[in-house]
């Protein structure tokens, strides 16, 4: 008899065991489950959150299409505009009895004035700068005479050379000083232009 009550007591030992292992199971179970809730309930107030953005951004850009509309509108108003005031302002420089003709032609009759004037000192400045170089060379052969002669022992008349070169030395670099003047004023000229 106590045997039997000892193998009931094993048996129901063994099921309570059993039973114990099998709610640790469930409550393991029980705990995925919610924190899979927790994480699903996350991800939908993310993705609400997400949608509510989407539908804000989606009324901004249909605003500003809107605006580019009424933009585009008014630029296409104002180019018309601009295209009739062209199309007068033609009409007006092709009609001879116009003010606005006469002064278009005075203008361009200034311009081709100071173009012809801006050619004629381009010519005259590149003459004058080659005759400055010429003048510039001729000087130099002069430096090399009086040098040579000033190396020699001088007579009365080696002198009065010598003193006629100089003056002739002097003349050059008067015409020298005067073509550099002349020079550089075309050159500003020729800059302002």
């Amino acid at each position: 008899m106590l045997e039997q009550k000892n193998g009931e007591i094993k048996h129901l030992s063994g099921e309570i065991r059993n039973l114990e292992k099998f709610k640790t199971t469930l409550n393991e179970e029980v705990n995925e489950l919610q924190y899979r809730q927790e994480q699903l309930e996350l991800l939908n107030s993310n993705l609400m959150r997400q949608v509510e953005r989407l539908k804000e951004e989606k009324e901004e850009r249909e605003k500003e299409a809107v605006s580019y509309c009424n933009a585009l509108e008014k630029a296409r108003v104002a180019n018309q505009d601009l295209q009739v005031q062209l199309d007068q302002a033609l009409q007006q420089a092709l009609d001879p009895n116009s003010k606005g003709n006469s002064l278009f032609a005075e203008v361009e009759d200034r311009r081709a004035a100071m173009e012809r004037q801006f050619i004629s000192m381009k010519v005259k400045y590149q003459s004058l700068k080659k005759q400055n170089a010429f003048n510039r060379e001729q000087m130099q052969r002069m430096k090399l005479q009086i040098a040579t002669l000033l190396q020699m022992k001088g007579s009365q008349t080696e002198s009065e050379q010598q003193e006629r070169l100089f003056a002739m030395l002097e003349q050059k670099n008067g015409e020298i000083k005067h073509l550099s003047g002349e020079i550089r004023n075309l050159e500003k000229f020729k800059q302002r232009k």
